[in-house]
């Protein structure tokens, strides 16, 4: 679902761009107008709800009508109504009053919220082109501190006056002035289910899974889901009803999973299609995700989009399932943080303790490493995420204007008494909910990340973080809910391969392009990349892999400013997009 939504304060001026990407017109009523590429849900003169919409029975069923007395709710809650009642992919409309209005992003993330302010009026959609069509001016501080790591970045994007509204968030608009309100926050869902037994915490999250996953598939006929052999992917192999499964097989051995994926397979009973990924389908100067107001730092999208095409071209597919978000909703911890948790929660118990040697059996640290951690994590504040920063080939003017002027999740501060290692899981979830958008939502197929479903997030973050580490296994409790559903060997795997083989050899074929394209670019012309970082000789030995890896991250995110810069001009949209 592509959507565009002009607030105006005067006459209206976004039905050309709207019409160029294919929307219609589907809401006006001053000052709100909205175009979509889907009819959506009205709700009368109160409204618009695009996307997908679920209640929360069980089995859930997909909204596509509500109910009088839920539309009287919704709008007597201002929309509030919506983020406690129903859940989906989707972002909603309210209007109350000629001079009262709200646009809410679902919690989970789903659907992208872009914004923009002008003089005359507020522009939000769910594709960046469609606020900026032409040629952008980029922000140098907002992609020096994408470069530091993902944490580093709230609601700045990497365009200059585009701002995203965040999960969960509303953009209240009230006699004319606009406001951004927290309407959903992960903090009501961290209640702890330690007094539940073992039993009822694991069915009440397979349930969970099973619901959200299959109410996603159901939406959709042709799925084509990536699976890699481990656990969350095949999860959601399991769960989503009838799919194509495809994994992707890099050069090196790490980058072969397909033993696990045709364990998953044969499992399911299902048909497991191969593909290698191919260096040749990169080009490192052609830009990822420039539908996006952020790049990406990976040039892998270019050989998994090559792939998608094959796949295409051997039958259509109308969603694209992946298991993205996995980890970080499954609370995959390699730290100290449930042990901290559990003492805090419990003091030196028995089942301190019990956290304690499970956590020396994952992480293979010894008791005076486990100590040491715990006493220094201990000192720290609990209700702020402690976030690490990679300054690696960062200007030393880049990091002090990031020091100086940080863009803070609101998900990264949280209330008192929350648990350390919970603030982190909130944090991870936060981090997970930027994987969404692989391809432009105008031609690409659509992507579904079902365990990043509201309800899964909310069932998750309420279970205690030892919990997850339970028997020196990550992710044990979502393990222990698909034990009976899925291989032994793929419950029981602790490996897991990458595909950085794939990415260092994209590296050795192109270092010079890469070379050549930042020293002479926008990033070191800026500031933000050292020249010197750039020019260092290249290390072929195992300790040059990061420093490969790092420029080929700064190369993806030279790419995507070099595109930006260099668009049509807006009077051109019309005839690009056609």
């Amino acid at each position: 679902m592509n959507f565009l939504i002009e607030i105006s304060r005067g006459q209206s001026g976004a039905d050309r761009d709207a019409a160029a990407f294919g929307l219609s017109p589907v809401f006006a009523m001053p000052p709100l107008k909205i175009w979509a590429d889907e009819q959506g849900i009205s709700l009368g003169n109160g409204g618009w709800i695009g996307g997908h919409l679920f209640n929360r029975d069980n089995p859930t069923a997909r909204l596509s009508v509500l109910s009088e007395e839920l539309v009287s709710q919704i709008a007597a809650s201002q929309g509030r109504e919506l983020a406690e009642n129903v859940w989906g992919g989707y972002v909603a409309a309210i209007l109350a009053h000629p001079s009262r209005l709200s646009i809410l992003r679902d919690p989970s993330g789903m659907v992208p919220v872009y914004i923009l302010e002008e003089d005359s009026r507020i522009l939000l959609s769910s594709d960046a082109r469609l606020l900026r069509p032409g040629p952008s001016a980029l922000d140098p501080l907002a992609l020096g501190r994408y470069l530091t790591g993902i944490d580093s970045i709230a609601r700045q994007t990497g365009l200059e006056g585009i701002v995203e509204l965040l999960p969960g968030e509303a953009l209240e608009w009230v006699d004319g002035q606009a406001r951004i309100s927290q309407w959903w926050l992960p903090w009501s869902a961290c209640r702890s289910t330690a007094d539940a037994s073992v039993r009822e915490v694991t069915d009440a999250l397979r349930e969970t899974i099973a619901n959200c996953c299959s109410a996603w598939g159901s939406c959709y006929d042709r799925k084509l889901l990536g699976v890699s052999g481990g656990l969350d992917s095949s999860i959601v192999a399991a769960t989503i009803g009838s799919s194509r499964l495809l994994t992707l097989i890099g050069p090196d051995p790490e980058g072969d999973e397909t033993r696990y994926a045709k364990a998953v397979a044969d499992a399911l009973e299902r048909n497991l299609e191969r593909h290698f990924l191919q260096v040749e389908a990169v080009d490192v100067k052609r830009a990822s995700h420039t539908h996006l107001p952020w790049p990406a730092t990976s040039y892998l999208t270019q050989a998994i989009s090559a792939i998608h095409q094959q796949c295409s071209n051997q039958g259509e597919f109308d969603a694209i399932f992946s298991g993205n978000g996995g980890d970080n909703v499954f609370c995959y911890m390699r730290s100290v943080n449930p042990l901290l948790d559990r003492v805090i929660a419990d003091g030196f118990s028995k089942g301190a303790w019990e956290t304690l040697h499970d956590l020396l059996d994952w992480t293979g640290a010894t008791y005076f490493e486990a100590f040491r951690q715990l006493r220094r994590r201990y000192r720290q504040p609990n209700n702020i995420f402690m976030r690490s920063s990679n300054f690696t080939g960062l200007t030393k003017d880049l990091q002090g204007a990031v020091a100086a002027s940080p863009d803070v999740h609101p998900w990264h501060r949280g209330p008192g008494g929350i648990l350390p290692g919970k603030m982190v899981h909130v944090a991870m979830v936060s981090r997970a909910q930027r994987s969404f958008e692989i391809y432009p939502r105008d031609v690409g197929p659509a992507h579904i990340a079902p365990l990043l479903s509201q309800p899964v997030i909310e069932a998750c973050l309420a279970i205690p973080t030892w919990q997850w580490i339970a028997g020196g296994q990550n992710r044990a409790v979502v393990r222990r809910a698909f034990k009976d559903h899925l291989p032994p060997e793929i419950i029981d795997r602790r490996s897991k391969g990458g595909p950085e083989g794939f990415m260092q050899a994209i590296y050795r074929t192109q270092h010079r392009v890469i070379r050549e394209m930042l020293l002479d670019g926008f990033l070191v012309g800026n500031g933000i990349v050292d020249r010197g970082f750039v020019e260092q000789a290249d290390d072929w030995a195992a300790e040059g892999r990061k420093r490969a890896q790092r420029l080929l991250s700064f190369a993806a995110v030279e790419a995507w400013a070099q595109d930006w810069k260099s668009r049509p001009a807006p009077g051109l949209i019309g005839v690009r997009a056609a």
